[in-house]
């Protein structure tokens, strides 16, 4: 332990040095090339699969419009006078009132609209 000698060591030569830098850059220049060739490819997918969907979309938006309309027609009017029946007994049975209240149904007010077409309009 008494003939510790540090060694040492000698001056990297620089043309070893320059060869490691370059070598290093060219390897992040290919990294940010293929970085951009995936995110290309990953972006025209999406592309590819937002143009598939909305042809889809398209195609059923007649469909869905005639069933929102044949509910607001038929099913939408009897839950509308349900739930008007509904407030009127609650008048008449105070009691009632914590069950309508837990869905959202208030005496005060008229039963709630029919519902609107979940559809945004077309552009």
């Amino acid at each position: 332990m008494d003939n510790l000698q540090n060694a040492a060591t000698p001056p990297p030569n620089p043309n070893e040095l320059r060869a490691e830098c370059e070598s290093l850059r060219q390897l992040v220049v290919s990294l940010l090339v293929l970085l951009l060739v995936v995110s290309g490819t990953l972006n025209l997918y999406f592309w590819r699969q937002f143009r598939a969907t909305k042809g889809l979309l398209e195609a059923q938006r007649p469909q869905v419009a005639q069933l929102v309309a044949e509910y607001n027609k038929s099913q939408g009017v009897a839950i509308d006078n349900f739930i008007g029946k509904l407030v009127e007994f609650e008048k008449k049975y105070p009691d009632f009132a914590p069950i309508l209240g837990k869905y959202g149904i208030r005496a005060t007010g008229a039963p709630p609209a029919t519902v609107a077409s979940p559809l945004p309009a077309k552009k």
